[in-house]
């Protein structure tokens, strides 16, 4: 990955935690993201984003797809405050154009 984001400027990637995402990725059992990501995305910190795919519905209903806003805030909360802030907010703003 970090060849790709050193040869293409414009790609971004998004952290999506799921429990049954891929071991080479995803944080390892204690939830503690593996060093090797935590130094790519400090590398890179506008470069990445976050994205939990949580549906919400009407409560007493059944819970559309895994539970991963928890894992996504686990792992952010684990990175530099200011990398986590670009991570979760700045990148967004800066990737939409938004204000």
């Amino acid at each position: 990955m970090r060849e790709l984001l050193k040869d293409n400027p414009n790609l971004y990637m998004s952290l999506k935690i799921v429990g049954r995402g891929q071991e080479k990725t995803r944080p390892d059992k204690n939830g503690k993201i593996k060093p090797e990501w935590k130094d790519l995305i400090s590398e890179f910190p506008n470069r990445f984003v976050v994205g939990s795919d949580q549906f919400y519905s009407v409560p007493g209903t059944r819970r559309i797809g895994p539970p991963s806003t928890e894992l996504t805030w686990e792992l952010v909360n684990q990175l530099p405050s200011d990398v986590a802030s670009k991570v979760v907010c700045d990148n967004t703003r800066t990737i939409y154009r938004l204000k």
